[in-house]
């Protein structure tokens, strides 16, 4: 008897576990077409699944207000697009959609809605100072905070733009470019204001000073000097040439140890002007006299140096041109800037990229460009000031430059008569709700869109103008008020569960009641 119980007890569980894999078995894919949209975009939504069934979907603010709202009781096996469109007026911020289909737990999906928004991250130089008429080149780190758009980024003296730079820039993503500024006829101070203007919305994203210090040289003739005495000066002490040693770190090729006892006090500060130097990697490092170097809030005392083999992972248009060093320990700090030397391939620079020395961002995952004082194509090396020790290398960067089209749009409309329709839908949670919604009016538009495009590349030291006309045609049909709209295709996905599971799962179901029939007659034979 109790053999018997276990049997039927196992068998219970299994064919539960079997009713469940069935019941959610099921593949429902929603793919968005964008990964941020505008406050007036429309919102295309590609929903997928693999069998005939009524579907429900609910789209709902930050604000917890109904933005949209759709029903089909006759969804087919396949994929099929949706598609609304934001009002200008919405709340920014994360929005949901909740999608059921018949007897399943409804799923929720999230996308984004926030307006272009441009932020001016850095500006290298940020105080310049030099003499009249020079001519610089202002390094501008920026970042969307929204959906894609354009913007123009205008360099300002006082209420006078002095010069101004178009450019677009895609969704949630950031972009190095540059402006070029000649300094005053004048000397003097001056303060420099750069904006980012948006161009749709017509306001100021951000800004940021930029301090302009103008010096003329100034000529003295003084009357003829003595004789200046014999002074007999004693050179200064040759470099620190490091001592070699195994990698330190992983991923590390060979390691240098510099001393620094001998030429800093107790506390840390340099005694004299320190010079390091490696000259088989052509690496060099300079230390002014009184700088204090600490790490941890301690004196340093051993400085390294390793040649890594591997490069980290970095966007593509941030391009490693020569070995990545590694300065440690990693977060040594410094009171002043130093001077760094690395090398670098001048072969290996991409055309239409700039070299500068740059350091690596571990939680950006990118490149970060320093102060660069020279490159010298000759000797292949790059030069410039840091204030700290982390990874360094040369960097080629891609320069964005403005591209101007052109669009011709031609727009047939076709507009159907009026119809009513009234929609209730009461569905599980978390769509728990009863909502009628009444819709006016249907129309289908035909669009076909003609593009011309024309570009013109600008990066210093190299100017190269190129012009490119190409001719695209649209024809798109939308069903309901709105207009689509195609780009970056952003998906969340179910796993697929493969098409021989049914089969499999129907043949266990029927072998299960066969053995539960047989076992319940052999159980009643025996008991007679």
């Amino acid at each position: 008897m109790k053999s018997l119980f276990k049997f039927l007890v196992l068998q219970l569980i299994i064919l539960l576990s079997l009713s469940f894999i069935c019941t959610y078995a099921q593949s429902l894919t929603v793919e968005f077409n964008k990964p941020c949209y505008d406050l007036d975009d429309v919102v295309k939504m590609k929903i997928c699944y693999d069998s005939d069934t009524s579907i429900a979907i609910e789209v709902w603010g930050p604000s917890n207000n109904l933005v949209w709202i759709h029903e089909e009781s006759s969804f087919t096996a396949g994929c099929h697009e949706y598609s609304f469109k934001l009002q200008s007026t919405i709340p920014e911020g994360i929005y949901t959609a909740y999608v059921a289909v018949l007897n399943e737990v409804p799923q929720k999906f999230t996308f984004k809605v926030y307006r272009p928004r441009l932020e001016i991250v850095s500006i290298s130089p940020s105080t310049i100072k030099g003499l009249p008429g020079t001519a610089v080149n202002l390094i501008i780190n920026v970042s969307n905070k929204g959906a894609s758009g354009n913007f123009i980024l205008r360099l300002k003296r006082g209420v006078t733009t002095i010069t101004e730079k178009s450019l677009y820039v895609n969704a949630l993503s950031s972009t190095i470019t540059y402006i070029s500024l000649t300094l005053p006829s004048t000397s003097g101070v001056y303060t420099y204001t750069l904006e980012a203007y948006n161009v749709k919305y017509g306001v100021v994203d951000d800004s940021k000073s930029i301090s302009v210090e103008v010096v003329r040289p100034t000529v003295t003739i003084a009357p003829t000097p003595p004789p200046p005495p014999v002074i007999v000066t004693t050179p200064p002490p040759p470099p620190i040439t490091p001592t070699t040693t195994s990698p330190l770190i992983p991923g590390g090729i060979k390691s240098f140890i510099a001393d620094l006892t001998d030429v800093t006090t107790p506390e840390g500060l340099t005694t004299r002007d320190v010079v390091i130097e490696i000259p088989e990697y052509r690496v060099k490092i300079e230390i002014p006299a009184n700088t204090l170097i600490q790490y941890m809030g301690k004196p340093l005392r051993n400085l390294t140096i390793t040649i890594m083999g591997v490069k980290p992972p970095s966007p593509a248009t941030q391009v490693p041109v020569g070995p990545i060093i590694n300065l440690g320990p990693s977060g040594t700090t410094f009171n002043k800037p130093i001077t760094v030397q690395v090398p670098y391939s001048p072969g290996a620079v991409p055309e239409g990229m700039v070299v500068m020395l740059a350091y690596y961002d571990e939680v950006k995952k990118s490149w970060m460009p320093l102060p660069t004082i020279s490159v010298d194509r000759v000797r292949g090396v790059v030069i410039g000031q840091v204030t700290h020790f982390t990874l360094f290398a040369a960097v080629a960067f891609r320069i964005v430059t403005p591209v101007t089209i052109v669009t011709t749009t031609t727009i047939p409309t076709v507009v159907t008569s009026p119809i009513t329709t009234t929609v209730v839908t009461t569905t599980t949670t978390p769509i728990t709700k009863t909502v009628t919604q009444t819709k006016t009016s249907i129309t289908t538009s035909t669009v076909v869109r003609t593009t011309t495009k024309t570009t013109t590349v600008t990066s210093p030291p190299v100017t190269v103008t190129a012009t490119k006309v190409s001719t695209v045609t649209e024809t798109s049909t939308v069903t309901s008020p709105v207009t689509s709209v195609l780009t970056t295709t952003v998906t969340q996905k179910v796993p697929v569960v493969p098409a021989w599971v049914y089969p499999v799962i129907a043949v266990l179901i029927v072998l299960i009641v066969i053995a539960l029939i047989i076992g319940y007659v052999v159980w009643g034979r025996r008991r007679v």
